[in-house]
């Protein structure tokens, strides 16, 4: 027969592994544990980097509405390139937007 003793030494042993067993689940897996971290870690570090990219976009539109504004050569290229405006006496070709196509032909 085991003595009480020894029982009660068991059962804390025991309680207190549960409890640690218990308390390590949830810093690893719980709500608010390592894994959730790591998660939140690498989502604003994807957010940082498309942060960076749309503060990029917005000076380079900053910069393109200066240039409309201010640098009538630019404005000229816009029109030309954007709407297919010419000059006054100027001719434009317009070519299909595939390319030029070849036909293949064979010979009888």
């Amino acid at each position: 027969m085991v003595p009480a003793r020894k029982w009660s030494r068991r059962i804390v042993n025991y309680g207190l592994a549960g409890v640690l067993s218990l308390t390590l689940f949830f810093l690893v897996f719980g709500e608010w544990g390592l894994l959730h971290y790591r998660r939140l870690v690498e989502e604003r570090r994807l957010l940082e980097e498309r942060s960076q990219a749309l503060q990029r976009e917005n000076e380079l539109l900053r910069e393109k509405i200066y240039r409309i504004r201010k640098d009538d050569r630019y404005l000229e290229k816009l029109a030309r390139e954007e709407f297919g405006l010419a000059r006054e006496g100027e001719t434009i070709y317009l070519f299909p937007a595939g390319g030029v196509r070849t036909a293949n032909r064979s010979e009888h």
